[in-house]
């Protein structure tokens, strides 16, 4: 109580625990979350389900909330870049980047450049395996969406 963590930094939270969606512990972290009036304020509905979370719920998210899209590019960038990054996390991100590309009719030029330059470049040039291999996935799904 001290820290305030569920107040004060949601977002880190969030990030942390995201790879963990399906677990009971998540569900019961985003129930102590103080959500409302933050880009998470999303989340807020989810606070009172009692099931698990499924990952299309996130990819969902990320087609509606633009702003939830950039924090998973961000995020796929900043663990493709950290050598010793969680392979849950790794593997979490890349797949809801994967989902989206699918579930998208066409790609823009402009989220093309996004996702290239936040998940696809960074994941190739890591030395990371697991992001190397996911980003070269995200590379094969977009190829047959822009052709």
């Amino acid at each position: 109580r001290k820290y305030r963590v569920n107040i004060y930094n949601v977002h880190s939270v969030l990030y942390c625990c995201l790879p963990y969606h399906r677990a009971d512990a998540f569900r019961r972290i985003i129930g102590i979350l103080y959500v409302r009036g933050t880009r998470w304020a999303w989340v807020e509905g989810l606070q009172k389900t009692d099931s698990a979370f499924d990952r299309k719920l996130f990819t969902k998210q990320c087609v509606r909330n633009q702003t939830f899209l950039n924090f998973v590019l961000q995020a796929n960038k900043d663990s493709a870049e950290d050598k010793n990054a969680s392979a849950s996390l790794v593997s979490f991100l890349f797949f809801v980047v994967s989902e989206y590309v699918g579930f998208q009719t066409d790609i823009s030029e402009e989220l093309l450049v996004k996702i290239l330059s936040y998940c696809v470049f960074p994941g190739i040039k890591s030395k990371n395996k697991d992001s190397q291999a996911a980003a070269l996935l995200v590379a094969c799904q977009l190829s047959v969406k822009v052709a």
